[in-house]
């Protein structure tokens, strides 16, 4: 969502239509093949179900060279990138000429954005033509400092304001932004989903202001723990690793244990 919204503020971008695909997004959800990928650009361009050329994974990309002309786009956002880690050195070769391929076409070269944990860093440092033509920035995980309590107070009112509701007084105190952090793991974008649950436990209440018991709600009804792992409500919070919720969902949706 930060990456679409940064986008859509690029000069490149704004005098371009919200319903415009001058700025393609494809979002991975599993492993990827370079192949599976050009299906799902495919997709963002808006051509699922319309006739397609049979074709292999290196003449697919040629064909949406082509396509990205056509239409004119000028940026090609794909996020949660780490799926698209190879398997085998040929894998990740061939995934660094595609995108080295986008990036100097002799006609109509499209920019990438490429978003997702910073381990795929490693695959693009690893070309050094690709790596020369790509700046990498990284977000690192929120901190118990000043600036990082800042960025999440910021958040929290921007969300609020929108949301149109007062801030309760227990949302005001540093130790909740602390809670914050450790319900989104550190990192900044999942404590505005977490925040998000907070507000919409708040809204299906009728509240008009946000308390932490809102958000301790919240974390209940996602993560099915007992309150002395919710970070909203135990005494000890520093401690506890939401990651390792995520692990036990994760394998329970995809083993369906009961």
């Amino acid at each position: 969502i930060t990456a679409r919204h940064l986008l859509r503020q690029h000069p490149l971008l704004q005098d371009v239509a919200e319903d415009d695909k001058r700025a393609v997004e494809a979002r991975l959800v599993q492993a990827c093949s370079v192949k599976d990928l050009s299906e799902l650009v495919l997709d963002g361009l808006d051509y699922k179900g319309k006739k397609q050329p049979r074709m292999t994974a290196n003449g697919r990309w040629i064909w949406l060279g082509r396509l990205f002309e056509e239409r004119a786009v000028r940026a090609l956002h794909i996020d949660e990138v780490q799926h698209l880690n190879a398997r085998s050195n040929g894998e990740q070769q061939g995934l660094c000429d595609t995108f080295k391929a986008r990036l100097q076409h002799p006609r109509w070269p499209v920019p990438l954005v490429l978003t997702g944990l910073s381990s795929f860093a490693q695959t693009i440092g690893a070309d050094h033509q690709l790596a020369r033509r790509v700046t990498v920035f990284e977000i690192p995980p929120l901190a118990m400092v000043e600036r990082d309590r800042n960025a999440t107070r910021d958040a929290l009112d921007h969300l609020l304001t929108l949301a149109g509701l007062e801030k309760g007084k227990g949302l005001k105190r540093i130790e909740f932004c602390h809670r914050l952090h450790v319900a989104g793991c550190r990192f900044l974008a999942s404590v505005c989903e977490a925040i998000c649950d907070g507000i919409g436990i708040a809204l299906l209440h009728g509240s008009s202001e946000l308390e932490v018991k809102h958000f301790a709600d919240a974390f209940r009804k996602r993560w099915q723990v007992a309150d002395v792992f919710n970070p909203f409500i135990a005494q000890d919070f520093h401690g506890i690793d939401v990651r390792t919720f995520k692990k036990v969902t994760e394998f329970v949706d995809r083993e369906g244990v009961r």
